[in-house]
This record gives C-alpha cells, structure tokens and sequence, in this order.
C-alpha cells in the first residue's frame, strides 16, 4: 500500500511510515490515538517526534484544540448576517485527482479502522455509509447560506439523499 498525506495535514515523518506503523496497530488489535501514543512513547519509536512530550506545552496545545471546538460550536441565524452571498465573491477551482481517507473512525466503534477493513465488514460499512450520511447532512447545513449559488450541488444532495436512510 502506497501511503501519502492528506491535503492540509502537516506531518514530520514520511507518511509511508505513518500509515505502516497505524496500520500495524490496527491489525494487531485496536488503532486509538492511544494505542497510537502508547506505541510512539519510546525516543527510537518511528512516530516519537510527532508528538509534543513535554506536559506543558502538551496541555496548552490541547487547549488550543479545545478553544477551536468551543468556536466551532457557535451558530448564527442567516438573516443576521451583515453580508450577502452574492457579496461573497466565490471563486470555485480545478480539483485534482483527490486521495482518499484511509483509516475512519465511526460513531459506533472506538478505534479506528482501514477501508479495507471496513469494506469487509457489514457492520463498519454500514456504521461508515450512516456516519456518511450525517456528515452530509452537516455539510448541508453549514453551507446553506450558499444554496442559491450553487443550486445544482444542493439539488443533486437531495436527490441522491431523497428517501436514503439506514
């Protein structure tokens, strides 16, 4: 398996390696950011240096993340925005040949999983397809403000949603 990073992901280490090490986690049992952390404790371990290990600077750096959960959680009604969309002036490009997304966690489990396993397993897929679903369904929502420019990507959401559900 050929790994590469995804688009907007900063790593120090290779990411063929990244994918090895999580996907010998995952065979060998469970893949968790703990399982992850665990494995990577040790200075000669392969994905030691991605992590922050002194405490510290480790606790403020959760709380950064923290602080992005706590602005993300904030919503506003359309009518109180001071602009509209036509003002937003959007400007759609090129999409290359995307990669995909090789280890997911579902809503149901607790670890992570491959696609190949997930693929093989009606249950992860099942449990994947409804997470699918409610991303979605976010997606929807978060963009709304942009249905009138873009009216055939939300016409083409709800035709290819209408009447699915698991």
């Amino acid at each position: 398996m050929d790994f590469e990073r995804r688009k907007g992901f900063v790593l120090k280490t290779n990411p063929q390696i990244v994918g090895e090490v999580c996907q010998g986690l995952e065979q060998g049992g469970k893949l968790t950011p703990k399982n992850l952390v665990d494995a990577s404790r040790d200075v000669n371990a392969p994905l030691h240096n991605e992590f922050e290990w002194r405490d510290g600077v480790a606790a403020e750096k959760y709380r950064e993340v923290q602080a992005g959960y706590i602005i993300r959680s904030v919503a506003v009604k359309i009518s109180q925005l001071p602009i509209t969309v036509t003002q937003m002036k959007l400007k759609l490009t090129d999409v290359k040949e995307p990669t995909v997304r090789f280890f997911h966690a579902t809503e149901r489990c607790n670890s992570y999983d491959s696609i190949e396993t997930i693929s093989n397993n009606d249950e992860k897929r099942i449990a994947l397809l409804k997470d699918c679903f409610k991303d979605i369904a976010a997606f929807k929502e978060k963009y709304n403000v942009l249905r009138s420019v873009l009216p055939k990507l939300f016409q083409s959401i709800d035709e290819t949603m209408e009447g699915k559900a698991i």
